[in-house]
């Protein structure tokens, strides 16, 4: 049986977004993203981590800042990490195939974005970037 792994997410972006490139000049993109679903009375946020490539991502970084709506899909994940007190931890990861930005023009202007991307190259292994 074949199996594919597709989510979408609509949600807020929580912090600015961070763009990079590769040594190779590939774009890479990362933000923070909450959902939220409310059941019986009580709400719940589920926090994702973002990562996008190419132009999906020098398009984030450009449009994309703290507080704006977007509509992402792409392939989800759980990366596992040690924190700074050395327990092991997870996230959720979601590798974006596309986005649509979901406010108009006018909320998107409204909110003024605190710092530009940063344009800095990263070591990012080519295993990791999905193309």
């Amino acid at each position: 049986m074949k199996s594919f792994n597709e989510t979408s997410l609509a949600g807020m972006v929580c912090r600015d977004p961070e763009l990079k490139f590769t040594p190779t000049g590939t774009a890479v993109c990362s933000w923070s993203m909450a959902t939220n679903r409310k059941r019986k009375e009580k709400e719940h946020t589920t926090w994702w981590k973002v990562v996008c490539f190419g132009k999906t991502a020098e398009l984030a970084g450009e449009y994309l800042k703290k507080g704006s709506n977007v509509y992402v899909t792409g392939e989800a994940e759980i990366e596992e990490y040690t924190d700074r007190e050395g327990a092991k931890r997870s996230s959720l990861v979601l590798n974006v195939n596309s986005m649509k930005f979901l406010d108009s023009k006018a909320e998107a202007s409204a909110v003024p974005r605190s710092a530009p991307p940063v344009s800095v190259p990263v070591e990012v292994p080519d295993e990791s970037i999905p193309f």
